[in-house]
């Protein structure tokens, strides 16, 4: 119950500096190093007030970070993952995991070290922050950063309002990345002779969406490749399947939800 504490005390006290990574407190799309070799892209955005649920990261000035599980109500599992940072200069950040927690209604306690590499720092608005993982070129980073301009403030079920039915025959390939899984649809299904996935990312919601943004590199067009999960089997096996939307859907999509927020 302390740790529990402890967090709805960081959820409820944070206040959130537009311009500082470091020392402040931020709603994020998922637990940084959960997964063995990181996210493509880490989505920071201010801490909603009222009450609310989800990620939360804090970036310690002793260079120690904290991602964790947060949920009003007690009866959970509750799961953080912490490590260390180098903040390298203004662009980039590296991240290092070296343990994951978790306690309510599940247990664990795991040393690890995972190397997540250099993620480039994109602030396209003064309370959003992403973290992008670093081709390893300043160059391309910063494209990649101008090609996630598509993708901000993409959150795909708000912007649907439950128009778009959640239906596909397109399987995931459980052997392939969702790269992978994203290329091979551009290919199967798109058609495309020549694209590239420029940028793949993880939105939490009910049904853990991952949004891979594909590039036709002939006509310079941007595709939505959306993965989510559908079902589960009677084994417990998530089905996860592969659908698409076009440029122009999107923004029409968008539009309306803008003209619903007024």
């Amino acid at each position: 119950m302390r740790k529990i504490g402890i967090i709805l005390a960081i959820f409820c006290f944070a206040n959130v500096s537009a311009q500082n990574l470091i020392g402040e407190s931020w709603k994020i799309n998922v637990l940084i190093g959960i997964e063995e070799e990181g996210e493509e892209q880490y989505i920071l955005s201010e801490m909603p007030t009222g009450s609310s649920s989800g990620y939360l990261v804090s970036f310690g000035k002793d260079k120690t970070f904290r991602s964790c599980y947060y949920a009003l109500c007690g009866n959970d599992c509750f799961t953080c993952t912490s490590g260390r940072y180098i903040k390298l200069n203004d662009d980039y950040i590296h991240l290092f995991v070296y343990q994951i927690e978790q306690w309510g209604e599940c247990k664990m306690d795991e040393r690890v070290y995972r190397d997540l590499g250099k993620y480039y720092i994109y602030r396209p608005s003064p309370k959003l922050i992403y973290l992008i993982k670093s081709s390893g070129n300043l160059a391309e980073d910063r494209q990649i950063a101008e090609d996630t301009r598509l993708l901000v403030y993409f959150y795909f079920q708000e912007i649907t309002d439950g128009k778009i039915k959640l239906r596909s025959s397109y399987a995931r390939d459980i052997s392939l990345s969702w790269r992978q899984c994203a290329q091979k649809y551009a290919k199967d299904v798109l058609r495309l002779a020549d694209s590239e996935v420029r940028i793949i990312q993880t939105q939490a919601s009910n049904n853990n969406m991952h949004v891979c943004l594909v590039k036709d590199k002939r006509t310079k067009k941007y595709y939505y490749v959306i993965g989510y999960v559908a079902c589960w089997d009677k084994s417990g096996e998530a089905k996860k399947y592969l659908f698409h939307l076009t440029e122009t859907e999107i923004q029409k999509l968008t539009h309306e939800y803008n003209q619903r927020k007024k």
